[in-house]
């Protein structure tokens, strides 16, 4: 394989895991406000920031969780030329049509469930139950096994994350805002709401009147830097087992989880949170950890990744793609059946 000459050792045995450490700025530049992702919390609007304090009073910020970096990461397959490592798996529900690398649970997603794709599924969860064999899940939804999937409502398998990849905020400062809404006329002027039966202090709610809003999170200052951490787990990899093509099944995996954790990724994370890469660290760079802790520098060049990918991939052979559709009646029966289970509350 044209990849790293390390890639048998990587999925035979060697280091437990890659890892790589990619050091970000606000585009306004370094020590400017930018803004985390806000969580239902305690702040004057119900909402607040994921801050924790450590143990010398350094506060960390969550700027993008494990799942939302999976869930930017993952649509690369969706696109050339990565969309040929993987099966393209569509799924429509009325009006709505829907790739499976943009399904949030992946192939435990309820989506999947009440679809008419759903067999292949099932079947590839009963093999990993049944005989831990994860070729099936691997023709049908192999991101599944890339970023971790749980069918939490059937057979209850679970498959660890091969790629993780997050972001944080050191040492930071946190800011609030403030704003003010003036309405464009005085509607108690000529009394225009005269015969509106709203009181007139609640009348803000609906643009009427003027409203304020203070004290509400007004994003952070990184004073430590800002730090995107991605892992390889190669442990993880290494348990996945597919009988005789064992051996193909971890190279595909591990190929697809180079691919994800090398390609650039869009860091327009949200409104008034575009990052890019801090000119005065240094570059990105792999290192290899083994489970002594020695670390090794490996290179990990985009055309490497990209050849021996493509070359693990038609080695284990990608499975077939399919169209498929929501079954509404389905959805319907579970929970309808879902409900009859539950004791009814007594009136």
């Amino acid at each position: 394989m044209p990849l790293p000459k390390d890639a048998d050792d990587w999925v035979g045995g060697g280091p437990s895991a890659l890892v790589m450490k990619d050091y970000l700025v606000p585009v306004e530049g370094a020590g400017d406000p930018f803004f985390p992702p806000t969580y239902a919390g305690t702040g004057s609007d119900g909402s607040s920031y994921c801050i924790d304090t450590l143990s010398d009073g350094t506060r960390v910020c969550l700027i993008d969780s494990v799942g939302s970096q999976a869930n930017r990461m993952e649509p690369v397959f969706m696109k050339p030329p990565y969309d040929r490592l993987v099966p393209q798996i569509t799924i429509t529900a009325g009006s709505q049509k829907s790739n499976l690398c943009e399904v949030g649970h992946r192939a435990g997603d309820a989506l999947m469930r009440h679809s008419d794709i759903y067999p292949r599924i099932s079947r590839a969860f009963d093999a990993i139950k049944s005989q831990n064999d994860s070729r099936e899940l691997a023709r049908v939804a192999p991101t599944s096994l890339v970023f971790g999937v749980w069918d939490s409502r059937r057979s209850q398998v679970k498959a660890p994350r091969i790629v993780s990849s997050v972001i944080r905020a050191y040492d930071i400062e946190e800011l609030t805002r403030s704003a003010q809404y003036f309405p464009p006329v005085d509607y108690r002027q000529d009394d225009l709401l005269k015969d509106n039966p709203l009181e007139n202090e609640k009348r803000s709610e609906f643009g009427f009147n003027e409203a304020p809003a203070t004290g509400q999170p007004g994003g952070i200052i990184a004073k430590g830097g800002i730090r995107r951490d991605v892992v390889v787990n190669l442990v993880a990899l290494r348990r996945l087992y597919g009988g005789d093509e064992t051996a193909a099944l971890r190279k595909y995996i591990l190929g697809l989880s180079l691919v994800a954790a090398t390609t650039a990724s869009d860091l327009y994370l949200r409104q008034g949170c575009i990052l890019s890469r801090d000119p005065e660290k240094p570059e990105p760079s792999w290192e290899a950890v083994h489970s002594d802790g020695r670390r090794e520098a490996i290179d990990l060049a985009q055309t490497a990744v990209d050849e021996f990918a493509a070359a693990a991939a038609a080695e284990f052979g990608v499975g077939k793609g399919e169209d498929a559709t929501f079954n509404v009646e389905s959805a319907r029966k579970e929970m309808a059946e879902s409900k009859k289970g539950k004791p009814q509350k007594k009136k």
